[in-house]
């Protein structure tokens, strides 16, 4: 590639890319004014949970073994698995973003 063909690629790409934030911008502005105002008070509503699939993956990759238990309530993940020393745990997960909220170590007996 020539210097006249790189300046005119990246001057494109630079063209290309103000184009692309303009209309963002644009779209932005009526996207919000498509909203209905919100009222004093009003909580917005909760991010979406993660699939409880995606959960499992990250337990194991995170080095936990058997699931006893998950279950989704209040926007967290409530999971009963074994850690790496095999010991019983109880994890709260954030539902949203799968983030370990809490663990706490159960008594084996």
């Amino acid at each position: 590639m020539n210097s006249r063909t790189m300046r005119l690629a990246v001057g494109l790409g630079g063209l290309l890319a103000t184009a692309g934030l303009g209309l963002g911008i644009v779209q932005g502005a009526f996207a919000q004014s498509d909203q209905p105002a919100r009222q004093t008070g009003e909580q917005a509503a909760p991010a979406p949970a993660i699939p409880m699939e995606q959960v499992l993956t990250q337990l194991k990759a995170e080095g936990y073994g058997e699931v006893y238990e998950i279950e989704r309530e209040h926007g967290k993940y409530e999971v009963k698995a074994k850690n790496r020393d095999g010991r019983t745990v109880e994890l709260s997960l954030d539902a949203s973003t799968g983030k370990t909220l809490e663990t706490e170590e159960e008594d084996d007996d």
